[in-house]
């Protein structure tokens, strides 16, 4: 696609895409829960840095450096995702407490998509 919005996607949770049964089953997840509502097309699949947490906009439970995946995506519908003028806003309540496998044993308690607050482990950009 050209000239699409595009999101791009960070989380603390591994979500490599041809990693292990564990971490395949989180980037599965994760798509499924963006094609709830429309039909993303990947353009960068997930890339892992490791990286210091305060270049990035995860809560304040994390500090430090630690290992963070990314992948771009685009959509025919964005307008799908938006309330009251976020653009995400959709994607985020869509990923919010949707449970993932920590194969790193980084994340906090619960083992679940976080879109929020103090232990946010996963965000998304627009237009990136």
């Amino acid at each position: 696609m050209t000239d699409a919005p595009r999101y791009k996607c960070y989380t603390l949770f591994d979500i490599t895409d041809k990693g292990t049964r564990s971490e395949t089953r989180n980037w599965n997840t994760l798509v499924q829960v963006i094609s709830l509502r429309t039909q993303p097309f990947i353009i960068e699949f997930p890339t892992c840095e490791i990286a210091n947490l305060k270049n990035f906009r995860f809560g304040k439970d994390y500090k430090g450096t630690a290992k963070v995946w990314s992948f771009e995506f685009e959509v025919d519908h964005p307008d799908l995702f938006v309330v009251d003028d976020d653009p995400v806003a959709n994607l985020l309540s869509d990923s919010s407490l949707v449970p993932l496998i920590d194969s790193t044993n980084f994340i906090l308690p619960p083992k679940c998509l976080i879109t929020s607050g103090y232990s946010c482990n996963i965000y998304f950009d627009y237009n990136c």
